[in-house]
């Protein structure tokens, strides 16, 4: 069942609409449901304060449209994941095999970039300062101060790598920007195996330009989402989110979710990303390691505004939120003296 409720912002249509005695409503409604769609996805997405979540990253790609949907894919990376945060404190931890990276390992210029679907990387920050390191940069790590760096990542469950650096371009985001630019917006109910709110923004000549769907009866968690082609109104990829998981602190979040990339082609491939939560959990119960990043042997950290000044710890260390303060400090010295690399011997 599909209750359709239009919203046109051409003044000439809602002029007509009216003459039937059906625009007001029409409109009245359309933007009550969109407005309610933003508003509730917004309320159960900010009220997560705290959350430990562990999950997994499978990329690759499917020879159809229904296997990617049932996440059948021919499997290039995986990646394993730590995604913790207690208010201004945020962990992230992105680990792969080394055979996978060797596998995948893409070169560029000579040899001298290397690229890969799914990248280790580590960061750590307490809302002052954020530490960011990758194994793959020679074990090197960046301090940021001030802190400029987005503190939830991208790959996560909810940011799906498709809504940019502190999820900024949520669905929230798009919906109001369509509302205020009056813009025009189609918003109906569909009754399947669960209550979906959709919510399909539009261009002017009325192509869908992108679609959202919200679990009605499950905080309004997002549970899919088609960015359109401008162009020729076909699909460049969908997000489909066929299983959602209870927090503990009784919000809702994504827990299956299988970004699909339409091919150029006909006989092209579905370049495919999924996203399988693994665990939920308070950070109380983790203790304190959940929010510490382990570094290897011979790591070397410097920040930001000195990058050419640098800190190198001979001995592996857990860096903890207040340890943050400590090593830029450290490198704000170094920066200072005339040798600018600093080597902290292990004792």
């Amino acid at each position: 069942m599909r209750l359709f409720l239009l919203v046109k912002s051409h003044f000439a249509c809602i002029m007509a609409l009216c003459a039937a005695g059906m625009a007001s409503s029409a409109f009245a409604d359309g933007l009550t449901n969109a407005n309610i769609a933003a508003e509730e996805y917004l309320k159960n997405r900010e009220s997560i304060k705290s959350l430990f979540c562990r999950f997994q990253l499978s990329v690759g790609n499917s020879p159809s449209l229904d296997d990617a949907m049932q996440s059948r894919i021919k499997t290039s990376m995986v990646g394993q994941a730590i995604w913790a945060f207690d208010h201004k404190v945020h962990k992230f931890e992105m680990k792969c095999s080394k055979e996978d990276i060797i596998a995948n390992s893409k070169y560029h210029n000579g040899g001298r970039i290397m690229t890969l679907s799914i990248a280790p990387e580590g960061m750590l920050t307490n809302g002052t300062y954020q530490l960011n390191y990758s194994p793959m940069m020679n074990n090197r790590g960046m301090i940021y101060q001030p802190k400029i760096r987005a503190d939830i990542p991208g790959i996560q469950p909810f940011g799906m790598g498709v809504m940019g650096a502190n999820e900024e371009y949520n669905p929230a985001f798009g919906i109001r920007k369509w509302i205020e630019e009056k813009k025009e917006i189609e918003c109906f109910i569909e009754n399947g195996e669960r209550k979906e709110l959709v919510v399909v923004l539009k261009d002017e000549s009325g192509m869908p330009l992108m679609e959202y769907r919200f679990s009605v009866d499950h905080g309004y968690c997002l549970v899919g989402h088609t960015v359109f082609a401008r162009e020729t109104g076909k699909r460049k990829f969908v997000i489909y989110i066929p299983e959602v998981i209870k927090v503990p602190t009784g919000q809702w979040m994504p827990k299956r979710s299988i970004l699909i990339g339409f091919p150029s082609e006909p006989s092209g491939k579905y370049s495919t990303r999924v996203i399988e939560v693994l665990e939920v959990a308070s950070v109380d119960s983790k203790g304190k390691d959940v929010f510490s990043l382990e570094l290897p042997d011979n790591h070397a950290i410097n920040d930001n505004l000195n990058p050419n000044s640098t800190v190198r710890f001979e001995k592996a260390q857990k860096i903890f939120p207040d340890d943050l303060s400590v090593i830029a400090k450290k490198c704000s010295d170094a920066a200072k003296g005339l040798n600018r690399v600093v080597v902290e011997k292990s004792n």
